[in-house]
């Protein structure tokens, strides 16, 4: 009987000893900012700022030849513009790797995120384009966001 006690209370406290890593927190990573960001997939990079809110993602290329295009992505519409041209899209046609569908994709439906042993936040999901792991930092600005089997990475600065 003793044995069954001591058993129970192990059970009981070992998950308190543990300590927090690993463990699931409420957080929500800061996306009223504007990022800047390198978007890389394999051997091309490109930067770019990134702005997200409730109901919208935008990217806009600060490099390459795209630099000036502005791709904005709702839940229905991904919109390109350049300049005075507009050209509106259906979401559901657009390639999976499109930055602004990744982006809105994962930030319209992040899950709970895990407080790793660093001390970042951790967010795994799987989006039209595979797996994601999102990063966030103990004061909530975005880290990284990698998508390994599309092989894109993409690493955040706030501007």
């Amino acid at each position: 009987m003793k044995k069954l006690y001591i058993t129970i209370l192990l059970l009981l406290v070992l998950p308190a000893l543990s300590g927090c890593t690993g463990s699931s927190v409420s957080f929500k990573p800061n996306t009223e900012s504007e990022y800047s960001a390198v978007y890389t997939k394999g051997e091309f990079s490109f930067s770019c700022k990134i702005s997200i809110t409730d109901t919208e993602v935008t990217v806009e290329p600060t490099s390459t030849a795209a630099k000036g295009m502005r791709f904005n992505c709702n839940a229905d519409t991904v919109t390109v513009s350049k300049g005075n041209m507009t050209k509106s899209y259906p979401k559901a046609e657009q390639t999976a790797v499109n930055p602004a569908v990744i982006m809105y994709e994962v930030f319209s439906g992040l899950p709970e995120p895990v407080k790793t042993s660093d001390g970042l936040y951790e967010y795994k999901g799987i989006v039209s384009a595979g797996a994601y792991t999102l990063t966030a930092n103990p004061d909530s600005t975005l880290n990284t966001l990698t998508l390994s089997d599309a092989g894109i990475t993409v690493i955040f600065d706030v501007i």
